[in-house]
C-alpha cells in the first residue's frame, strides 16, 4: 500500500502530527483502526454494567463505510405532511434566503412546536 500525498504543499508543511491525522504520509486504512477500536469498546462496555451493555449494543450495530466514518441513516419524513407544509410556506415568507440553515433550523422548531414530529 502506498502512503498518501497531500494535495497541495500547504498540506505538506503541517505539523506531523496534525498531518498523520488527516491521513497524508501515513500507511494503514482509517476502517480498520475504527473498526478494532469500537470492537474494544464494545467488549470492555459489555463487561461493565448492563447500563454500558446497552450502550456496547448501540456502537456494535453501527456501520461504517469505507474511510471509517458512520453511514447516514435513512431520511426522516414529517409525520404530518399538511402541517409541515403549511410552516414550510411561513418560513419561505418570513425569510428571504429559502431554503437557508435559519430557516430551516425555525421551520423545524415550529412544526415541533404545533405538534408535529418525524418518522
Amino acid at each position: 500500500m502506498s502512503l498518501k500525498k497531500p494535495p497541495n504543499k500547504g498540506a505538506a508543511s503541517l505539523p506531523t502530527g496534525v498531518r498523520n491525522k488527516m491521513g497524508f504520509y501515513k500507511s494503514g486504512g482509517k476502517v480498520a483502526k475504527a473498526k478494532s477500536t469500537i470492537k474494544k469498546v464494545v467488549g470492555g462496555l459489555s463487561k461493565a454494567s448492563k447500563m454500558h451493555a446497552g450502550q456496547a449494543k448501540a456502537l456494535s450495530a453501527i456501520k461504517l463505510k469505507k474511510g471509517g466514518s458512520p453511514k447516514k441513516k435513512a431520511d426522516s419524513k414529517p409525520s404530518n405532511p399538511s402541517l409541515y407544509s403549511k410552516v414550510k410556506s411561513e418560513a419561505k415568507q418570513k425569510f428571504k434566503v429559502y431554503p437557508s440553515a435559519y430557516a430551516n433550523a425555525w421551520l423545524v422548531k415550529t412544526y415541533k412546536a404545533r405538534g408535529g414530529g418525524y418518522a
